[in-house]
């Protein structure tokens, strides 16, 4: 298994949890899959299906991956208003 030398999210590899095959960041809970991370990656259109993408809990942890990114992005953004 590879090593994490470094987290997408910004954060430190200290501040990850390793649960079985699932690593995620203590801070943003950004996760990985530590199996997959290990292999080359080649994303094509089976990919979302392969991932369980569709998943309820697995769409409900992407969205709070999401916010997090955009609220971490927010003073680079111009987003529109709502109003």
């Amino acid at each position: 298994m590879k090593q994490i030398d470094y987290l997408l999210c910004g954060h430190k590899p200290q501040n990850i949890n390793k649960n079985g095959y699932r690593a995620k960041c203590k801070i943003c809970e950004s996760f990985w899959d530590l199996d997959y991370y290990s292999n080359d990656f080649h994303y094509n259109s089976k990919y979302p299906k392969t991932r369980n993408h569709f998943d309820e809990v697995v769409g409900e942890l992407k969205v709070k991956t999401l916010k997090t990114w955009l609220k971490k992005c927010e003073r680079f953004l111009t987003l529109p208003s709502r109003g």
